[in-house]
């Protein structure tokens, strides 16, 4: 500020903030102008006193002279870094005409140890007061010197004195700024080898035991995306090695997810009353529903049906549920099922559909009787059995279904066959 005499005058405003948003005013956090902090403002370390305030006026009193404050940086953080670690530059770098007794006495203001600094405003102004006496006696000294005139300065102090006013600046060595490690060229040098090697690595492609090793873990997971990693691990393997004694593992698993998948959208389509895709969908179903309720000879003859009708077809769509059909027949002809036992299952099925009934389970019954009417309406063997099932469904009085004789034929069977063993067991004895 100016006064009314013309005099310069520093005023603060405590917490004010400055139009460069350089402040530090949150609550409970130190509370300073970046540019002019001093190092034990900014750490905390050592209590805040008059010698912080010293600091302040030699950051001042260095702009005044240079024009700039004495750290520069694009980021607050460096500022307080610099005032932390880091000397700035002379003030005669910028200001070439300052006096050197003036440029260290702002040096000592701008000791990072407060200790190091002047002891109060009161010794600064007894040193800014000599350095005043300090240069208006060089000034008649180097005047006189160079008009020949004698001084009432000694030859050594004239020599001491003009050494220092004319000879060479001696600049202060700064402090080597400590390069961190992860800044270092052999350190950035070794994580870009690292890098390239992990690359490498990385995209190095896989040969076809590890492809078919990668594919089955994929496939285990039982997971429609891992499904399609495993699709692609398989499709690589048959590119690339076709030859491969792991190829026809490849085939297997790509047939393995292709039937699981159609399976799956079959029985969705069927849940949600959606028509088949194909006809060999339909067919498949159809022999689905059989071998659920628990006939695997009529599923047995469907199956064999889809095979013969859609094995030589190009429709992509009916292959799966050829490969289904070829390993359900598999699987029940390693049962051993036979023609007789067709009946039997009919029968059981009615015999136990209609012990829900009369025990009043009738959601139970109506499944089943539902189940036998829809699967054996066009089987002209099992008439019988299709009109009883209608007539519970439709809640009719109908003659009763001769189960009598059929459990009859059933204990005969039984008794015939005990009557076998023992004669077996005899002839045994007597042998």
């Amino acid at each position: 500020f100016i006064s009314k005499k013309g005099k310069l005058k520093l005023g603060d405003f405590g917490i004010a903030r400055d139009t460069e948003a350089t402040a530090l005013t949150a609550a409970g956090k130190t509370v300073g102008t970046y540019a002019y902090m001093a190092p034990e403002q900014i750490s905390g370390q050592t209590p805040v006193s008059r010698k912080t305030d010293l600091y302040a006026l030699g950051c001042v009193l260095y702009e005044l002279l240079t024009g700039r404050p004495p750290f520069v940086a694009s980021t607050p953080a460096e500022i307080l870094f610099n005032h932390l670690q880091d000397d700035p530059d002379r003030v005669t770098t910028y200001a070439i005409d300052c006096p050197l007794e003036l440029e260290e006495i702002i040096e000592k203001l701008l000791e990072k140890n407060p200790d190091d600094r002047f002891f109060d405003a009161l010794a600064l102004q007894v040193a800014l007061d000599e350095v005043k006496d300090k240069l208006a006696k060089k000034a008649s000294v180097a005047k006189k010197s160079m008009s020949g005139e004698s001084t009432s300065y000694t030859s050594e102090q004239d020599a001491a004195e003009l050494k220092k006013i004319l000879g060479k600046k001696k600049k202060r060595k700064k402090k080597k700024k400590q390069i961190p490690v992860y800044e270092r060229l052999w350190f950035l040098l070794t994580c870009l080898v690292l890098s390239i090697s992990f690359v490498a690595w990385a995209m190095w492609p896989l040969n076809d035991q590890q492809l078919i090793t990668k594919a089955k873990g994929h496939y285990e997971v039982a997971d429609g995306i891992e499904w399609d990693k495993a699709i692609k691990r398989c499709d690589e393997l048959l590119e690339r090695f076709p030859e491969s004694i792991f190829a026809i593992q490849a085939e297997e698993l790509l047939e393995d997810i292709e039937m699981i998948r159609a399976e799956k959208r079959a029985d969705n389509n069927q849940r949600n009353n959606r028509l088949p895709k194909s006809e060999a969908e339909r067919q498949y179903m159809k022999a689905k529903a059989f071998d659920k309720f628990g006939d695997p000879l009529t599923a047995l003859e469907k199956y064999n049906s889809i095979v013969e009708l859609f094995q030589d077809t190009t429709d992509k769509k009916n292959r799966p549920f050829v490969n289904l059909s070829r390993r359900r027949i598999e699987e029940i002809n390693k049962k051993g099922i036979n023609n007789s036992e067709r009946s039997q299952i009919v029968n059981n099925s009615l015999l136990k559909a209609e012990s829900f009934y009369n025990n009043s389970r009738y959601a139970e019954a109506r499944e089943v009787f539902r189940s036998i009417e829809s699967l054996y309406k066009e089987d002209k063997q099992f008439e019988k059995q299709v009109a009883f099932a209608r007539a519970r469904l439709d809640n009719r009085q109908v003659d009763p279904f001769p189960f009598d004789e059929y459990i009859k034929n059933e204990k005969d069977s039984e008794s015939n066959g005990s009557d076998n063993e023992e004669t077996d067991e005899s002839d045994s004895t007597e042998n």
